[in-house]
């Protein structure tokens, strides 16, 4: 698996959020757990956020009153020059060995390794149900 590399800026905390946000395995992600999004609202990182006065709409979450809007959308939304502009994303990663290939139905990269004899075992738990397919 890969390693997340966050900004030094980023405290411990938000690094802590981040990685159970990101988390690969669904039975350990935030917002899959049993408690649902309670796990991200009572993490550490926001224990200064008063959530009722947020859905009140009493107070603008800090991360975004920070921003200016043209920022904050330019941020989520990056211009794109057209079809082919793909400076936003990370270059593509070829594979570190390409075979050759003469053409269609070329095997013979395959040619230094022993092919295996086919065995169809008789003791298959369902033979029966399946003996007229």
């Amino acid at each position: 698996l890969f390693q997340v590399k966050f900004p030094s800026h980023f405290s411990n905390e938000l690094k802590d959020l981040l990685k159970n946000l990101l988390q690969v395995d669904l039975t350990k992600r935030f917002g899959n757990l049993k408690n649902g999004v309670a796990d991200i609202k009572n993490h550490k990182w926001f224990g200064s956020t008063d959530w009722i006065a947020i859905y009140q709409r009493k107070i603008t979450p800090a991360s975004f009153s920070k921003c200016e809007p043209g920022r904050l959308f330019e941020a989520l939304y990056p211009r794109v020059e057209g079809p082919a502009d793909t400076r936003h994303f990370v270059e593509e990663v070829e594979a570190p060995f390409l075979p050759k290939c003469r053409g269609p139905g070329d095997a013979s990269n395959f040619d230094d390794y022993e092919e295996e004899p086919l065995r169809i075992s008789g003791t298959e738990k369902c033979s029966k149900e399946f003996a007229e397919f």
